[in-house]
């Protein structure tokens, strides 16, 4: 009988779509045959990689107005961490927030309005260099303060969620610190210039718990 009619439906895909699905690059090296596969399973497939091949428009490094932190900090800004909710972290060596005092870490909202309910008090007495979030939320920050809120610190920190001090993290840690990495099991690696107490054997990176 007459040969199958393997085109494309010209009423459900647009003329200048099916003319160039051949230039699209990838479609040789992956084995694209989909022309060779009826009418009806033409659309999604197509579509899809099309969508793939095209860089999407909204990504073009303009600014998002729709974000905005008011008059933003009064000092530099050294660290921001996404959290799962859309709210985000940021931490540095400012001591205000769109004109809230928040010591040196504070979390905004999704639209980058100050969130005065994460409560730090007076905050650190220094710069925050680096920070991490563990899966619950908690805040480990490090940096050359020596205190939060009032309370003896000494260049590490772990935050509850809501921003008062977690006064149950104890890590014994001598001299600077430059970088927190939590991992994938909430342990966390801590790198610098320093030595834990009590284990002369670490020097300069150790994982904890």
């Amino acid at each position: 009988g007459a040969p199958a009619d393997r085109t494309p439906d010209q009423g459900c895909l647009p003329r200048s779509m099916v003319d160039n699905l051949d230039r699209l690059p990838f479609r040789h090296s992956i084995g694209l045959t989909m022309m060779r596969l009826p009418r009806w399973h033409l659309q999604v497939p197509i579509l899809l990689l099309l969508f793939l091949a095209v860089p999407s428009l909204a990504q073009t490094g303009a600014l998002d107005p729709s974000f905005s932190a008011g008059s933003g900090a009064n000092s530099l800004i050294r660290r921001v961490v996404p959290l799962p909710d859309g709210n985000m972290i940021v931490s540095g060596a400012f001591t205000t927030m769109n004109g809230q005092p928040c010591g040196r870490i504070a979390r905004l909202l999704p639209n980058g309005a100050y969130d005065a309910s994460f409560t730090t008090g007076t905050g650190f007495n220094g710069q925050v260099d680096d920070m991490d979030i563990q899966s619950d939320g908690r805040i480990i920050a490090i940096g050359t303060f020596t205190a939060y809120n009032g309370i003896s610190v000494s260049r590490i920190a772990r935050l509850l969620p809501d921003g008062t001090l977690d006064i149950s993290f104890t890590p014994v840690i001598a001299s600077s610190l430059s970088s927190v990495s939590v991992l994938p099991d909430d342990r966390f690696i801590l790198t610098g210039g320093f030595s834990v107490i009590g284990v002369p054997s670490q020097l300069r990176c150790a994982r904890f718990h």
